[in-house]
Formats: structure tokens, C-alpha cells, sequence
């Protein structure tokens, strides 16, 4: 790249020097694509760090996590409230690169999601904390599904979203309100970016 830029300054432009640049210009980008990616699917977390968990047991956090992310957040309020926690599991591919297009589909469309049937006893629990991931903008098809199944059976309700833009999504939360049929007594937007940089927002 530094070669082919440097023959723009000391000869002419000309045709296979600008596709040699165009080329360039590809695979730089698909390399920067490779390494975001990578660096969003090495996120690890230690469960055993979250000793709160399950200490009460009158709440429940309710979550969906592609890559860890949403998964950390719904840990740590899960801990600091002392709740139960159950993961929701989507039937659909949605781990790595393939899954993140395929996902893409999902939320372009507002597409719910089929997810794994899960023992839960929602109306057991005196609050029901929803953790959810933001796709394409808008909210994440398996918890989309999730809000379906159980419509009318959460007595109260928290919101936590998570995404990649640094701003509070309100749509999103506004859209779980709409299909829960419920409105959130306590509503937050973590804006994170491959797990370095994180803003918090109260909608």
C-alpha cells in the first residue's frame, strides 16, 4: 500500500496502479473486519466471580447472549440483586461471523426467533429483569421471542440493553415494553465496544 501510494506522487496515475490500490483499500478493510471480529468473540467471563447469584430468589434475569457481552451485564445484575438467572437459547445458528450475518436477517426483519423451551415458573418471581443485546437497531429476535411466550405472566419488570452505538436505543426499550404489555420500572442502555469501552445511559 505504501508503494502503490507512493507511485501516485512520482508517476501518473494509471490503470493497474489504481487497481492494485483498490485492491489494497479490500483487504485492509477485510483485515480491520477480521481482527473487530476476533476480538468480539474472545470474550471470556468467569462465572464463579458472581457470588450473589441465587442468594434471594425472588427475581429473576431473563437473557440472551450472542457473544458474552449481554451475558457479563445480566451476571452482574444478577449478583448485585441477588436473583436467579436463566440464559435463554436460541434453535438458530447464532455463534461467530455466520451467526452475526445470519442474526443480521433476524433483526433486520423483526423476525422473533424459536428458542430452546425452558422450565421457568415466570410467575413465581415478584420482578422479571430483561438483558438483551440490540440487533440491527432493533431488539434481539430470541428475546423477541421470549416476551411472546410469556406475555402477561411478568408481574414487574427491568430493562438492560446492550449494543454497540453510544447512544441509549430507547426504541428498543420501548419496544420490550410494547410486546411484554408491561412498562419497566427501571430502564438502562450499556453502550459497549469489544468489552474496552463502556457508557451507561438511564432511559
Amino acid at each position: 500500500m505504501l508503494w502503490i501510494t507512493i507511485q501516485f506522487i512520482i508517476f501518473p496515475f494509471n490503470f493497474l496502479s489504481q487497481s492494485y490500490f483498490a485492491f489494497g483499500i479490500i483487504q485492509a478493510l477485510t483485515g480491520f473486519m477480521a481482527y473487530v471480529f476476533l476480538s468480539q468473540e474472545s470474550m471470556v467471563i468467569k462465572i464463579e466471580d458472581y457470588s450473589g447469584i441465587g442468594k434471594k430468589g425472588n427475581d429473576l434475569v431473563v437473557f440472551f447472549s450472542r457473544l458474552g457481552y449481554t451475558k457479563q451485564v445480566a451476571y452482574e445484575e444478577a449478583s448485585r440483586l441477588e436473583a436467579d438467572i436463566v440464559e435463554i437459547k436460541a434453535k438458530e445458528r447464532t455463534e461467530g461471523t455466520l451467526g452475526f450475518w445470519w442474526c443480521g436477517r433476524f433483526g433486520m426483519h423483526s423476525w422473533p426467533m424459536e428458542i430452546e423451551n425452558e422450565t421457568i415458573d415466570i410467575e413465581k418471581y415478584s420482578t422479571i429483569t430483561i438483558c438483551s443485546p440490540v440487533w440491527v437497531f432493533g431488539l434481539c429476535a430470541p428475546v423477541r421471542e421470549f416476551l411472546l411466550e410469556n406475555k402477561g405472566k411478568i408481574k414487574k419488570m427491568r430493562v438492560v440493553i446492550t449494543h454497540f452505538q453510544f447512544y441509549s436505543m430507547k426504541n428498543v426499550v420501548n419496544k420490550i415494553e410494547e410486546i411484554a404489555g408491561i412498562k419497566a420500572e427501571e430502564k438502562r442502555s450499556v453502550g459497549t465496544r469489544i468489552g474496552k469501552v463502556r457508557e451507561e445511559y438511564i432511559i
